[in-house]
């Protein structure tokens, strides 16, 4: 099928108007014997190129307990699940720089191409890449970290923390609209302990100074 005189403004084509969104709430209290710091967080922004936009969930929780006069546990620990495009904008940009407005951009489905051999070599129709390359990736992080102190007897203090990370990374291609689009996921774990023994004491010392006689 031909579309004569075709004259695309590719500027027009490829950019979006969308709206981004984010919002966070948290909350913060406690007493003498616990207190809490937790937030939720969520963000999507489209993008203003299909396929480029960014969606993520995250959370976050800080927790400190006083047990027992000599005894304080808590936590704080964080999560958060991103969903984002792999588009390469780079090129995007640069075959808005290098297409030609000869090219028809879609036509009752399909995608137009250079209407004559005379076009430009590098000229390409900017949705077919769009369409055809890219793809979404999903990253999974959790960061949490416990800890435990203990006051042994006045000015020492014995405190240990345990921490934990994971992330998770899974791949789709674009092409592939179930699962058997998504590559091998890929996972970095850390266990990391500390143990930390406090010394704080004061010391003070009376010094006497001699008396001058004037």
């Amino acid at each position: 099928m031909y579309v004569a005189y075709a004259n695309t403004d590719w500027w027009d084509v490829i950019l979006e108007t969308n709206i981004a969104q984010n919002y966070n709430v948290a909350a913060t209290g406690g007493n003498e014997f616990v207190k809490y710091n937790i937030s939720l967080g969520y963000l999507k922004n489209p993008g203003i190129v299909d396929n480029t936009g960014i969606e993520r969930y995250q959370a976050r929780i800080n927790l400190d307990s006083k047990i027992t006069d000599f005894l304080t546990v808590g936590t704080k620990t964080f999560f958060s699940t991103t969903s984002e495009s792999i588009t390469d904008l780079t090129t995007v940009w640069n075959q808005l720089r290098q297409t030609t407005p000869g090219i028809y951009p879609e036509y009752e489905g399909k995608l137009g191409m250079a209407s004559t051999l005379g076009e430009k070599s590098d000229a390409s129709n900017i949705l077919w890449n769009l369409q055809s390359q890219g793809g979404s990736q999903r990253t999974n992080r959790i960061n949490t970290t416990w800890y435990a102190k203990i006051n042994i007897l006045k000015g020492f203090s014995f405190e240990t923390k345990i921490n934990y990370r994971h992330v998770t990374t899974e791949k789709i291609p674009i092409r592939q609209k179930d699962n058997s689009g998504i590559l091998q996921p890929m996972h970095i774990r850390y266990w990391i302990l500390r143990i930390t023994l406090i010394l704080t004491t004061i010391f003070q010392k009376a010094i006497r100074l001699p008396r001058i006689m004037c």
